[in-house]
C-alpha cells in the first residue's frame, strides 16, 4: 500500500540520490550446539529502484563468535553427496534439465556461501555475485531434514528427529 501510493503520487518525479527509508531486521533461526543461524533482511527505497530487498544469512559459532561455513557442518566425505543433492533440487526448483546451464556464475553449479539452519531444513541462498547476473533475483531453496539429516554432523547441528520437527 504505502509504496504503491507513493509511486502514484510521485509518478514522473525524479529525485536525486536521497534516501527515503531503510528497514533492517535480524531473526534468529536456529540455536544449535556449534552454530547459531541468523537471517538478515534489508528493505528500502533510496530514490532509485522501488524498493530494494536484500537477504543474507549469518552463521556463527556461539562459543567463539566466528563465522561457520557449510562444509564445516557436514560429515566427513559427505560434501560430494550434499552438493549433488543440492544441484538436483536447484534444477528441479528452476525446472532445468541436467544439461542446461544454471543461472549461476560461469553457468555451473557451485555451493552457495549463504546458508541457514531452520526448523524445516537447511536453506541455501544464491544472490549477487554468485549469480550469472548479479542483479537477478535471489535463488533460495530449502533441503528438508529428511534429505540431509545423514549428511550433517549430529554433534554440530543436532537436527530434529524423523518423528518430530519441533523443538529446533
Amino acid at each position: 500500500g504505502l509504496i504503491e501510493r507513493w509511486r502514484v503520487e510521485h509518478k514522473g518525479v525524479i529525485y536525486a540520490d536521497s534516501t527515503w527509508f531503510e528497514r533492517r531486521s535480524i531473526q534468529l533461526l536456529a540455536r544449535r550446539p556449534e552454530v547459531w543461524s541468523f537471517r538478515v533482511d534489508r528493505l528500502g527505497q533510496t530514490g532509485k529502484e522501488l524498493p530494494f530487498d536484500q537477504r543474507a544469512y549469518l552463521n556463527l559459532d556461539p562459543r567463539t563468535g566466528s563465522a561457520v561455513t557449510l562444509d564445516s557442518l557436514l560429515e566427513k566425505d559427505a560434501a560430494p553427496r550434499f552438493s549433488s543433492l543440492a544441484e538436483r533440487r536447484l534444477r528441479e526448483t528452476l525446472s532445468l534439465a541436467d544439461a542446461s546451464a544454471l543461472p549461476l556464475k560461469d553457468g555451473r553449479f557451485a555451493m552457495p556461501q549463504q546458508f541457514a539452519l531452520t526448523q524445516s531444513g537447511l536453506v541455501l541462498l544464491w544472490s549477487g555475485d554468485a549469480l550469472a547476473d548479479p542483479d537477478a533475483p535471489r535463488i533460495e531453496l530449502t533441503l528438508s531434514w529428511s534429505l540431509v539429516r545423514d549428511l550433517v554432523r549430529k554433534s554440530a547441528v543436532n537436527p530434529p528427529g524423523p518423528a518430530t520437527e519441533t523443538g529446533f
